[in-house]
C-alpha cells in the first residue's frame, strides 16, 4: 500500500494548541498519522430536457456528444446516477397525461412535430430502458463501458418534440425529486449520501407559473413574469434536498440572459441564433445557477462538445475530494514524530514530489509541495478535504503531517 504525506497548517478549530499557523512551504517537522477516506464519491444527475416542438436538434446534439459527461465521470472515478425528466408540466396537452408529470422518461420518443417535422431514429434503443442509470451496472472491473452509457443515456434523453411550448423545467424538477415521485416511480435515484446535479438543457426560459398565467401564446410567460414561481423558492428547495455535507450543482445549456425582459404588446426578441435554430434568454435558469451555484453554457453554440464538458468539469470538480477521517487539530508535541529531511544547504529547491530514503522502521517519505500538489478544503461537503494534484491509486493512505 502507497502512502503520500502532505502539509496541513494548524487552523483555529476547538482543541487547537496554541502553535501560530506557518506557511505550508516551511519545514514540516512533526507527523501525525490520520488515514483518509479514499472512496468513490458519489452524485446524483437529473438532466430536465426540453420537449417541445423546436429541440429536434439540440437533443441530437445531445445525445451525439454526451462521452464527454461520461469520460468526465470516469476521470473522477464517480458513483452516479442519471435520470431524465421533461419540462412538460401541462396537465393536459393531448400528448401528456397529468400523471407522467414530473416522472422519469424511459422510452424513447422518435415521432415528429404533431405537424409532421423533425423526429429521431431510435431503431438502435433497448427495448427496455432502466428508469434510473445507475454507473456500477456498467462498471466491469473498474471500467465504465462508455459506449453502452452513451446509447441507453442517449435513448433516453430523446425525450421527443411534442411536449408543451410553454416550458416549465424548475418545476418539473422540483417534482421529480420531491417526495411524492422520489418514494414512488422515481425511488431510488436520490441517495443520501450522494450530492446533487441538475442540469437543464432548453432553448426558452422556464415558465414555472403553477397555473398563475393566462396563456394566450407563449409571450405571457415574458410579459406576467411577476407572476412565475420566484427562482429563490426553487433555490432553497433544491439546496433543502441535501444536508449541508453535500453539494447541490446546477447547470445548464439555454440561451444567455441579455439582460432585455419583455413588455406587453412587443414580441420577445430572441437571445441568439445558431444552426440549430433561435434561443430566447433563459434568464430564470440563470438566477438560479447564481443561487445554487454551477454554471451555464449557451445552447446556441453547437454542437454542445464545450458545453457538455464545462458541465461535466464542474460536477467533476465538485466530486474530487479526499475526505479525512476526522478534523484536522493541532497537535502536542508530544503526539508528534520527529522526521528529519536530510538535505543540505546548497541542495536545488524542491522542483516536485520527491521521496526521502526509507530507513530502518521508517515508510517512505513523499514530500508534497502546498499549492503545486495538494490543496487544503475546511469547507469541504465533507467536512475536511485534501484535493491532490498527483494520482493516487485506490487503497492509497494520505497522512496528515501537522506543522507545530
Amino acid at each position: 500500500m502507497n502512502k503520500v504525506y502532505v502539509a496541513f497548517a494548524c487552523w483555529c478549530l476547538t482543541g487547537c494548541n496554541p502553535h501560530p499557523v506557518v506557511p505550508f512551504d516551511e519545514v514540516v517537522i512533526g507527523e501525525r498519522r490520520d488515514p483518509v477516506l479514499h472512496q468513490r464519491p458519489k452524485v446524483d444527475v437529473l438532466w430536465v430536457v426540453d420537449n417541445s416542438s423546436s429541440m429536434e436538434q439540440e437533443q441530437a446534439s445531445l445525445r451525439d456528444n454526451f462521452e464527454l459527461f461520461i469520460d468526465e465521470m470516469a476521470a473522477a472515478d464517480a458513483d452516479f446516477h442519471l435520470a431524465v425528466v421533461t419540462t412538460d408540466m401541462d396537465p393536459w396537452d393531448g400528448e401528456t397525461l397529468a400523471e407522467n408529470r414530473g416522472r422519469f422518461q424511459n422510452l424513447p420518443d422518435g415521432r415528429p412535430t404533431s405537424s409532421g417535422q423533425g423526429g429521431a431514429d431510435v431503431g438502435h434503443c433497448p427495448g427496455e430502458l432502466p428508469l434510473i442509470i445507475r454507473s456500477d451496472a456498467y462498471r466491469a472491473q473498474g471500467v465504465l463501458d462508455g459506449d453502452s452509457l452513451k446509447r441507453d443515456f442517449g435513448c433516453m434523453a430523446t425525450v421527443g418534440l411534442r411536449g408543451s411550448g410553454f416550458e416549465q423545467g424548475l418545476e418539473a424538477a422540483l417534482t421529480a425529486l420531491s417526495p411524492a415521485l422520489a418514494t414512488t416511480h422515481n425511488a431510488g435515484f436520490l441517495r443520501d449520501d450522494a450530492h446533487l446535479a441538475i442540469v437543464f438543457v432548453t432553448d426558452e426560459n422556464d415558465c414555472s407559473d403553477r397555473g398563475a398565467v393566462e396563456r394566450h401564446n407563449g409571450n405571457e410567460c415574458e410579459y406576467d413574469a411577476d407572476l412565475l414561481v420566484p427562482v429563490d423558492e426553487y433555490a432553497r428547495a433544491f439546496r433543502a434536498l441535501k444536508p449541508a455535507d453535500k453539494k447541490v450543482i446546477v447547470a445548464g445549456i439555454f440561451a444567455p440572459d441579455t439582460g432585455a425582459r419583455a413588455v406587453r404588446p412587443n414580441q420577445i426578441d430572441k437571445a441568439c441564433n445558431a444552426p440549430t435554430g433561435v434561443a430566447y434568454s433563459g434568464w430564470r435558469y440563470d438566477l438560479l445557477v447564481q443561487a445554487v451555484g454551477g454554471i451555464t453554457a449557451n445552447i446556441c453554440d453547437p454542437p454542445f462538445t464545450r458545453a457538455l464538458a464545462e458541465v461535466a468539469a464542474v460536477v467533476g470538480d465538485a466530486l474530487r475530494e479526499t475526505c479525512l477521517s476526522e478534523v484536522p487539530a493541532c497537535q502536542l508535541d508530544e503526539d508528534c514524530v520527529r522526521i528529519e529531511l536530510h538535505r543540505s544547504p546548497d541542495a536545488p529547491p524542491l522542483e516536485g514530489a520527491r521521496c526521502e530514503p526509507a530507513r530502518a522502521g521508517r515508510d517512505q517519505v513523499c514530500i508534497l509541495r502546498a499549492g503545486e500538489h495538494y490543496t487544503i478544503d475546511y469547507g469541504a461537503s465533507c467536512g475536511v478535504a485534501v484535493t491532490m494534484a498527483v494520482e493516487t491509486q485506490e487503497g492509497d493512505r494520505v497522512v496528515a503531517r501537522y506543522q507545530r
